[in-house]
């Protein structure tokens, strides 16, 4: 058994990043006969507070957030303080940041954070927040992506490139060909273990068995860690 990070910041090279974890969902992907080779994944809800905040950092600089009003920048600059101070905190900290996620994300109050404005900015804040606002409680109906502190299983990935083909990466080239994989196009299946519990943003009712699928680049914003283990048989 092997734990790993998995390793995300705004504007890092995603695939660079993540030797290992690609190196894995390739094997999990190709591995057939004498090993059974299993991933699980995870985040808490501190390191997610941790990365909604240098989301939001990357937000508050983008050059037109301004033109979205100043109760829509108050907003983020008050969640960008709780997500910092909820990082490596305790309950009380990671319960304020929580409420306050929650009412932004819900329907209706700030729909631009469901919108696709700012090349897709948003979007990401949005599942950030989604996860913050959960604070790990995996309780049912209404609106979600995935929890903290709680492990999901990989079930498969695809890499594709920018064309929306097969990026021709495997485990013997990954090295040097990983920079053709789209994180956007390129996709990973999970499954909760509650057999329900899907991601739903908009907290809508919908037929739920368990499993799903993130695009590359939403996993890896996601999950901060990764259990790689290997079964001979």
């Amino acid at each position: 058994q092997q734990t790993s990070g998995i390793n995300y910041s705004p504007d890092a090279d995603l695939m660079a990043e993540n030797e290992y974890l690609i190196w894995s969902l390739l094997k999990l992907s190709k591995t057939n006969g004498a090993t059974s080779f299993h991933i699980t994944c995870s985040t808490s809800p501190e390191e997610n507070a941790g990365r909604l905040a240098e989301e939001l950092d990357a937000v508050l600089k983008l050059p037109r957030i301004g033109s979205y009003g100043s109760n829509f920048k108050t907003l983020l600059t008050n969640l960008q303080k709780l997500a910092e101070a909820a990082t490596g905190a305790g309950e009380k900290e990671v319960g304020k940041l929580a409420t306050k996620a929650a009412s932004a994300v819900k329907p209706g109050n700030w729909p631009v954070l469901a919108s696709n404005r700012a090349g897709g900015a948003f979007r990401k804040l949005q599942e950030l927040l989604l996860i913050a606002a959960q604070a790990g409680d995996d309780n049912g109906s209404g609106q979600k992506h995935v929890y903290a502190a709680h492990a999901y299983t990989v079930t498969g990935a695809t890499f594709l490139g920018a064309d929306g083909k097969d990026a021709g990466v495997n485990l013997q080239n990954y090295r040097t060909q990983s920079a053709k994989i789209d994180p956007k196009k390129s996709s990973v299946g999970l499954r909760n273990p509650h057999g329900a519990n899907e991601p739903n943003p908009t907290g809508k009712d919908q037929a739920e068995d368990g499993r799903f699928d993130l695009s590359l680049d939403q996993f890896i914003r996601a999950f901060a860690t990764m259990e790689v283990v290997g079964v001979k048989k």
